[in-house]
């Protein structure tokens, strides 16, 4: 587990502990929050004047100096702050930050100094943490090694719950994604549990297809960024820009296409610094062109540019409208605010389920009808997941994911046995639902390939034959046996009518062996995907990928799905038998 540091939290301001009493060793404290606020500004300078005579700060020093000297042990440390005089509210909140991170808590003047620099420069580089200059910032983040950016993590963390301004909340998730010291407020970087992962896919999926046609069409860009994000790894602002023709057929090799908005700057080949090429053509599926076109068909855009553009929301109120800078599309504050309405109208009101936003607000033993809140770019850490789980190289793996180097993608290994949790969970639910279920009663709409595959059966031949505790349907037997074991076929039914207490026994046999199976195969891909990137980086081309190890991780990744398929089958059998008992 990682360490935790108390900054602060998000709306409260910086933590800070007052010291109430104090005898011998013993210590009474109380925490409070500070934020800035300019009423306040006399009660910051009489701090400012205390740290004067702690000779923290040179007594020669005045607040209204655009520049401090602060009294280290082996040399001063100047604090600069004349490149925001322009901007008085701002300047004014970085010294009284300043003054609350010396005087109330204790920072080290090299520390702030360190925290102050990162700050302007991302000041600068985000015109004042403005939304439309976040892929800049998202750039700066993935160009660095995450050691690198310690006190770029900490030092903005603390001065945006200090003093939010413009879009901060946007900014706190991206600084959240920097693994490492884990700060206090930040679990919106952890993913949910796997069962609220599990119970969301279930919730939106028999929404969408049961639901009347103004909420469909309301949150219909929910259950799209659910059926894209989780397969494709685009950040959120990525998916908003998404073309109104972005999904196409292409006749002449028979395959589906996304073209998908990056967000990354192409290299540039004249420098020295290599980095890998990003694509922004990918292939998909039929599933996702349908939903595609079937949400512009339902919205009735027309020759709009953006898939969601705000044509698509006039069912929302003024307020949604008002203040725009950005008119032709919906932006990651309006997608939040549409998640957040999704959870409370939809999960809370219709299905009855408590909904928290990170999972430090309940105990671990109240999970039932409970979900944790998914972030917008929670689903691209899925993403990458699935990738690896499906057994793509690094390389492929960053040019699908708009990585610049291969270094990024290595936090997303300690997701990899949660995710496989989830996904076999996920469909495990969908099967148990559709046990014994002809394929003709599929929505081919709003469900995916794979689900159907699993979960409903081939049963068009009237005559059956009784078969290791079930009902075979094949025509063809055995030439169309695809598995000894006839649990995995499509044309098997299992009996659970005359099921004994032995054929429990043998699925929970069987399901305790594949669960060790998947460890084992995990295990290789996380040692894979760390050998592959860690020492590499950005060294595009000194990047050898043996075609030996190649095979073996297609081959690795292959079992892995197929086992993960064959617990999903195997789980949704013992629940259903179970249920029955």
């Amino acid at each position: 587990m990682r360490n935790s540091v108390r900054i602060g939290l998000q709306d409260e301001g910086i933590l800070i502990r007052d010291i109430i009493k104090q005898e011998d060793t013993t210590v009474i404290s109380r925490k409070t929050y500070i934020k800035f606020d300019k009423r306040n500004i006399d009660e910051f300078e009489e701090k400012f004047n205390e740290l004067k005579s702690e000779n923290i700060l040179s007594p020669e020093c005045s607040f209204e100096d655009n520049e401090w000297y602060g009294l280290a042990i082996d040399w001063n440390i100047h604090l600069k702050f004349g490149d925001f005089e322009y901007n008085q509210s701002l300047y004014n909140a970085l010294k009284c930050f300043v003054i609350t991170e010396l005087y109330d808590r204790r920072i080290s003047l090299t520390v702030i100094g360190l925290r102050l620099s990162e700050i302007k420069k991302t000041i600068k580089m985000t015109k004042n943490y403005k939304e439309e200059c976040l892929e800049e910032f998202i750039r700066y983040i993935e160009s660095r090694p995450p050691k690198a950016l310690n006190d770029f993590k900490y030092g903005n963390t603390a001065f945006l719950y200090f003093y939010p301004i413009n879009d901060y909340e946007d900014y706190l998730v991206e600084l959240s994604y920097i693994p490492g010291i884990k700060v206090m407020g930040e679990d919106v970087r952890e993913l949910p549990p796997y069962k609220s992962i599990v119970w969301f896919d279930y919730l939106i999926s028999d929404f969408m297809s049961t639901a009347e046609v103004t909420l469909k069409r309301k949150y219909y860009p929910v259950y799209l960024w659910w059926r894209i994000t989780t397969v494709i790894p685009l950040r959120p602002n990525e998916f908003l820009k998404l073309k109104r023709d972005c999904c196409y057929y292409n006749p002449k090799d028979n395959e589906y296409y996304i073209e998908v908005p990056r967000t990354k700057q192409r290299p540039n080949p004249l420098s020295k610094r290599r980095v890998v090429p990003i694509i922004d053509k990918l292939k998909t599926n039929k599933d996702i062109y349908d939903l595609i076109e079937d949400y512009i068909k339902l919205t009735g855009i027309g020759e709009e540019h953006f898939l969601f553009s705000l044509k698509g929301f006039d069912h929302l109120n003024d307020k949604f409208f008002k203040n725009r800078v950005i008119k032709e599309r919906i932006i990651q504050r309006d997608f939040v605010t549409l998640l957040s309405d999704f959870y409370k109208e939809i999960i809370q009101e219709k299905y009855q389920f408590n909904v928290y936003e990170n999972k430090g607000e309940f105990e671990y033993g109240e999970l039932n009808f409970i979900l944790v809140k998914l972030r917008p770019g929670d689903t691209r850490h899925m993403a990458f997941c699935t990738m690896m789980l499906q057994g793509f190289n690094p390389l492929t793996i960053a040019q699908i994911g708009g990585h610049e180097s291969l270094y990024s993608q290595n936090h997303y290994l300690s997701h990899l046995a949660e995710f496989t949790e989830a996904h076999s969970l996920m469909l495990a639910k969908y099967i148990k639902q559709n046990i014994n279920k002809p394929n003709d009663n599929v929505n081919d709409l709003f469900t995916s390939a794979e689900k159907r595959q699993l979960a409903f059966k081939t049963m068009d031949n009237v005559n059956s034959r009784n078969i290791d505790g079930g009902l075979c349907y094949s025509r063809n037997f055995p030439k169309e046996c695809i598995d000894k074991d006839c649990l995995f076929c499509s044309y098997f039914r299992f009996n659970f009518a005359d099921a004994k207490y032995s054929d429990i026994e043998q699925l929970n046999n069987s399901l305790t062996f594949i669960r060790d199976e998947i460890k084992v195969k995990i295990g290789f891909l996380k040692r894979y995907y760390e050998d592959m990137t860690k020492t590499r980086r950005n060294e595009f081309d000194a990047i050898q990928i043996n075609e030996s190890n190649e095979k073996e991780l297609q081959r690795e990744s292959k079992e892995l799905n197929i086992l993960v398929n064959r617990k999903a089958v195997l789980l949704a059998h013992i629940e259903k038998l179970n249920e029955i008992d």
